[in-house]
């Protein structure tokens, strides 16, 4: 997770200037035609393959009830985050192929969704935790706000 989060830090420094943090998305970085997008590219495939082979690891042994759900859930995560980094969406100032930038969409959509459930079920299974349960509630609320409020400024 950490190299992700520097491989993205690096992205936006290395950004040409149409690109803003405030306007657009993390994967506008790696969009069709943009100034260093095979950096963020890179970044969603790593990612991809280390949640995914994380998931399948751990997938052989999970110790809660609806663990092999929440890895299978992980796994999917990391699948359509692997897929979003092949699949590029339309850059900023180009038009090009809407076909690849909709393939896109729709596996990061994919990533959103599973990545949710997941939190749902472990919020659900491991109520034992009340410290790990309330981090689960507010990572939820958190992604979702944040979600709402970047696609609120965006219409």
């Amino acid at each position: 997770m950490g190299i992700y989060v520097l491989i993205v830090v690096l992205a936006g420094l290395l950004a040409s200037e149409p690109y803003s943090i405030k306007a657009h998305t993390i994967s506008q970085l790696a969009g069709q035609g943009f100034a260093n997008a095979w950096i963020m590219r890179m970044g969603f495939i790593i990612l991809g393959i280390a949640a995914t082979v994380a998931s399948l690891l751990f997938y052989q042994r999970p110790n809660k009830p609806f663990g092999k759900t929440i890895l299978l859930l992980l796994g999917t995560y990391g699948f359509s985050i692997f897929f979003t980094g092949i699949f590029s969406t339309l850059s900023i100032n180009t038009q090009m192929s809407n076909l690849e930038s909709s393939i896109h969409s729709s596996f990061a959509q994919l990533a959103g969704f599973s990545f949710m459930a997941a939190i749902v079920i472990i919020t659900l299974t491991f109520k034992e935790n009340r410290s790990f349960v309330w981090f689960s509630i507010l990572t939820f609320f958190l992604i979702g706000a944040f979600s709402a409020l970047f696609f609120s400024t965006r219409i």
